[in-house]
Parts: structure tokens; sequence; C-alpha cells
């Protein structure tokens, strides 16, 4: 892929809806269930989206502004149709609107086959300013400068003061881009997962003959690795050519040292049950086909991701920000009676995060005030499944679930 050299940023006043770019006319906006959040779907669609419809797998993924550094990188290595939701409350649009124009000029590959739909909160809607300097981009550039100045320009606060003040609805985002999905198998995966840059290909195949089973209830997990991100400020292109393309150059990684299991270093029940050791040490495959490996023995705070039909539970929505958003729709799945096939030869990659202190702090608040939340919902499920494998009502009663504190709202 060949990058154009600059693109030039002009100031403008928005006052209608540009051409290839968002709309954010409200009359295509709709109300969440919760009334607190409206929806613009479908705000902007690539020109390959229809054709990407018949593509047998979707990925479903979200994000903020500032975190669309990394969905570049994601869309540049994902060759089918892509669902994805945006958080963009206030000036929020703005930006996203700008830098969109900015990868359809440096990047269009990444925009062919993708759908973008807008979520803000009802008291934050959309907002339109003048008052962006023409600026002159340099394609090659990383991304993450280019976030970061339209953050700066536009002045939206930073991550951290944000999420005090407007916790991210991530599971609403999720589940709206999921929705959105136009194929009968959806991967629902976070912006900062990085598939392998052959994964939709081999997954279209694997998919394909699993149509022709009896598997309404598999949910084929997809292991996850955390890697260093690349030292040297380059351009989303060169940060996916630096993801493994095979099991074999990520094992490599793995003895190195330069990779290891997804929250190895922060927890070991959220990707204990696919048994990474095992997926590490099975025999290589004569071809880079995906198989299925072993089923993985469900175990409470287990949240793989991965690839199931249209249909299945979706995000509980009621759990907003940081803590059992994914937990809890494994555990549901796990009700329903879905098995959790881990895959071989099909693996995402996550760049590590340096770990800061003041958003630690936040992340932890909203992860006790979900759990929380977590006891009444587990009696719900309970109620709808007739059906307590885990004995979770039992250890909710007497106080065996693990947790530390408890937060009043």
């Amino acid at each position: 892929m060949v990058l154009p050299k600059s693109i030039h940023m002009t100031s403008r006043v928005i006052k209608e809806p540009l051409r290839n770019t968002f709309n954010l006319e409200n009359g295509f906006a709709f109300y969440d269930s919760t009334m607190r959040y409206k929806v613009i779907p479908f705000a902007y669609v690539g020109s390959e989206w229809a054709k990407a419809a018949n593509d047998s797998v979707c990925i479903a993924t979200h994000s903020s502004v500032g975190w669309m550094h990394l969905l570049v990188q994601s869309l540049l290595s994902w060759k089918a149709a892509a669902s994805v939701a945006l958080f963009v409350p206030g000036l929020e649009a703005q930006a996203a609107r700008f830098f969109l124009e900015y990868l359809q000029f440096c990047y269009p590959e990444a925009v062919k086959r993708v759908a973008f739909h807008l979520v803000y909160p009802v008291k934050r809607p959309p907002m339109e300013t003048s008052f962006l300097h023409s600026k002159t981009y340099d394609c090659g550039e990383d991304t993450k400068v280019i976030v970061d100045d339209l953050i700066r320009s536009v002045g939206i606060l930073i991550m951290q003061e944000r999420e005090w003040e407007m916790p991210y609805p991530q599971n609403l985002l999720r589940n709206k881009a999921a929705r959105a999905c136009p194929s009968d198998w959806v991967m629902t995966l976070d912006v900062d997962m990085l598939p392998q840059p052959s994964l939709s290909r081999r997954l279209e195949h694997f998919l394909k003959e699993k149509n022709k089973e009896n598997c309404e209830k598999c949910a084929f997990v997809v292991p996850t690795y955390e890697m260093n991100p690349p030292c040297v400020i380059t351009s989303a292109l060169n940060k996916v050519e630096s993801i493994p393309k095979t099991k074999r150059d990520l094992l490599q990684l793995i003895e190195k040292g330069s990779a290891w299991r997804f929250h190895e270093g922060e927890t070991t029940h959220n990707q204990n049950a696919s048994k990474l050791e095992i997926w590490e040490k099975l025999p290589s495959a004569p071809t880079d086909d995906i198989i299925e490996a072993y089923v993985a023995d469900y175990s409470l705070l287990y949240e793989p991701t991965f690839i199931a039909r249209r249909g299945c539970p979706p995000f509980e929505e009621r759990f907003i920000g940081y803590g059992m958003t994914g937990i809890s729709r494994a555990y549901e799945m796990f009700l329903a009676g879905y098995e959790f096939k881990v895959l071989d030869n099909a693996f995402l990659t996550h760049w590590t995060a340096p770990y800061t202190k003041d958003r630690s702090i936040w992340k932890t608040v909203q992860t006790l005030k979900n759990q929380n939340k977590f006891d009444n919902w587990v009696l719900e499920k309970t109620v709808t499944y007739d059906s307590d494998p885990l004995k979770l009502l039992t250890k909710i009663r007497y106080g065996y679930f693990p947790r530390k504190f408890r937060v009043i709202t």
C-alpha cells in the first residue's frame, strides 16, 4: 500500500453533512433503552461495505476519539466487514470527523469495508465549531500524534478526567456495533486488539465449513497475547507490519519474552480457562488452516474474545465503564449452554499500555460499582435460565464472592 505524502486539513464551519464523512444529523438518531444516550446508525458507510456484507464473519469494535489511532491498525489488518461504534460526546464528534477525512486520504483501504455508528450522551450532543485551524498532516506520521493534536485543537478532556465525569459505555457500544454486523458470525473485540493480517481470510474458510455443521452454540475462542508496541514512532501501516503473521512468529516472540498472555501480569482468571500453556505446545500444523484445538472448561471471571453466531446473548448494558463487562456476557453464554472452543492457528495481539496511577484509580472505582450491580444481575440470570451451576447465589449470600470492597452509589 502506497501512502500519499500529506493531507491539508482546512478549517470549515460544518452546517450540513459533508459528502463521504459522518452524518451528524439528529434526525437519524434514536434513544437507547435507558434514554440516556442517542445512536446515529451507519453515520458513515465505506465504499465496499455492501460487498463485505457477503463475508461469513464481521468484527464489531468500539472506540472514543482518543483511541482511534489504534482503530486504524485494526482496520488495516482486518480484510472483511467491520462495524465500529464511536463514542462522540460534544466536540469529539467533530474531531472524529476530521480524523475520518485523514483516513480517507491517507489510509483509504482501512475504511472501505467499515460502517461507523455514533453514540453520545443526550446531555452532550455533537457540537460543531470553526476554530480548527488549517493543518498539514504527513501520512507517514504516527496516527497517535495526529489524534493527540486534534484533541488539543478542540480542547477535549484527557481520558482520565473524562472517565470521572462521563464513564465510557463500552457494552452499549459493543452491542450497537455487533447488531449492525451483516454476517452470520460476529467477533466483538476491543479497539486495541489487532487481528493477524491473514485472519479474516482463514476464518472465512473455517466458518464456511462450520455452517455445514450443527454449531448453533459454539463460541470459538481466539487466543490473545500482549506485546510491547514498536519503540520507533512510525505510521499505522508500519505498526501493522510488526504484528506476528503466524503462530510460529508469535511463539518465537514468547520465547524471547517479547510477547506474553493477555492480562498475565494482572489476573489469572481472565484467560486461565483458555489453557494457553496447552495451546502454545500444540504440534505444528502442516498448513495455516484454522482448526478447533480443544474445549475450554469455563470458570468464573473468564473473559475470552470469541466468534459466535448472531443471536447469542448480548453484553449487559447496565455495566458502564470498566468491570464485569465481558465477564458477565461469558457467564451468560455459559448458562445458555455455549461451548468455548479454542482455535489453533488464530490469535490476536494487544499493545501493552503503560501503567498510570490515576488511570488505575478510576478503573478500580468503576469496577467496584459494577461488582455491586453483579449480584442482582446473577439473581436475574439464575431465574431466567433456571440454573446456578457455580452456586453463585450461595457465594454471594455468604460473602464468598471474590471482592475486597463495596462502593455505595
